[in-house]
């Protein structure tokens, strides 16, 4: 800031992690928020600032910058966001049953059908005779 030529008021920067790292977190929330407003207008879209201002304070509430990524939100333990992120990262691997899972051995173990696994041997038995 004490740079011959460089007014330091009138200066600013879009390296949210610098402006952390010399000026502090809450430079940091401010550029956050700046950045993402001036992108969203950039591109013709409209979100409402408060929503902008709580990515920016989810980004920032740990007094660090966390990105908003599988990596950053791996730092928030209880964010729901993370929890939301995880399901998509790995969504295909979570919704997806195992092979074994529908063997003769643990049929009846489902919880859906193990209220009326017995009516349908019994339909099945009534029906063969």
């Amino acid at each position: 800031m004490a740079t011959y030529g460089v007014l330091g008021t009138q200066c600013t920067s879009n390296n949210t992690y610098e402006v952390f790292t010399c000026l502090g977190i809450e430079a940091a929330r401010a550029t956050i928020i700046r950045e993402i407003t001036v992108t969203m207008e950039t591109h013709g879209l409209s979100v409402d600032r408060r929503h902008i201002m709580l990515l920016a304070d989810l980004m920032t509430c740990r007094g660090q910058v966390l990105g908003i990524t599988r990596h950053g939100l791996s730092k928030m333990k209880e964010s729901v966001l993370m929890l939301a992120s995880r399901l998509f990262s790995m969504g295909s691997d979570i919704l997806r049953p195992k092979r074994s899972a529908l063997t003769a051995n643990n049929f009846e173990k489902l919880v859906f059908l193990k209220g009326n696994l017995h009516m349908l041997n019994q339909k099945k038995e009534e029906e063969e005779d």
